[in-house]
């Protein structure tokens, strides 16, 4: 695996892959060519919660808990992690139907559809579960982001009839929580006849840039990966109590502010 920190120089034309750290979504710019497919995680990539509650760092809080719960009850190994994603999901699931979301920078929206202006691919690639999807087009739409443009995509997914939680729906690929982002992703392009001379991913979680990487370098193909970290300062920020504030209080979510002057009384 190779591992650079952000530099132009650094970002070269060779046909491998690469992981590169940046907190701006402006730095991918270096590293998109003629050819290129530019491929988008969405939550902490693109949106954002408006709030604490509902947010991704929630969902991941809620499943190790749910991973220490299952440990306690000496549950197979092999089972802990299962049970403790299908538990956050079943949570977090509902909360994505009402609350709003932000984008992660002014400008994520006006970037996407600067590439797209200039007629490069871009998609989506997210492991939101395909029972959201109304929500998180809602979601990405009140962030003024719009994927399904700037080249032909497939209308109708092809290679998937064996994996009915995948799905594709107005350029976003729903991979759900339990299928390897990379394998989907070069499952997808292929299978679909999507030409790519490079794809440039972007996603907050290194696991996932590491996924891509792993499933370019398989297959050969020439692939940037960049390991996005405009919300880690939020995401660090992240409080347990003020979230469960949020939730008890569920119905009109609470922003952060509120919650957080309720748990000082």
């Amino acid at each position: 695996m190779i591992r650079v920190l952000f530099a132009i120089g650094l970002i070269s034309t060779s046909g491998f892959a690469k992981v590169v750290e940046v907190t701006k979504m402006a730095a991918i710019k270096a590293a998109v060519q003629p050819g290129t497919v530019l491929v988008f995680d969405i939550d902490n990539t693109l949106v954002e919660a408006s709030q604490m509650y509902g947010s991704d760092q929630w969902f991941e809080s809620l499943v190790m808990n749910g991973i220490a719960e299952g440990k306690k009850l000496g549950l197979p190994e092999a089972e802990v992690k299962k049970r403790a994603v299908k538990r956050a999901i079943e949570i977090w699931q509902p909360v994505q139907k009402v609350t709003t979301v932000q984008p992660v920078e002014n400008e994520t929206a006006s970037i996407v559809e600067g590439f797209q202006q200039q007629g490069f691919c871009t998609m989506g690639l997210t492991a939101r579960p395909l029972e959201i999807e109304e929500a998180t087009q809602r979601h990405l739409r009140s962030a003024g982001v719009n994927l399904a443009g700037g080249c032909k995509m497939p209308e109708q997914m092809k290679g998937f009839e064996s994996k009915p939680d995948v799905g594709w729906y107005n350029g976003v690929l729903f991979v759900g929580p339990g299928n390897d982002k990379g394998e989907s992703l070069v499952h997808f392009l292929k299978s679909n006849g999507v030409e790519a001379k490079r794809i440039v991913f972007v996603d907050d979680k290194t696991r996932n840039t590491d996924s891509v990487e792993r499933a370019c370098t398989k297959a050969g193909l020439d692939c940037v990966n960049f390991r996005y970290g405009a919300a880690d300062r939020r995401v660090k920020k992240f409080d347990p109590k003020i979230a469960e504030i949020q939730a008890q209080l569920f119905g009109k979510i609470l922003s952060d502010e509120d919650a957080a002057r309720i748990s000082r009384k």
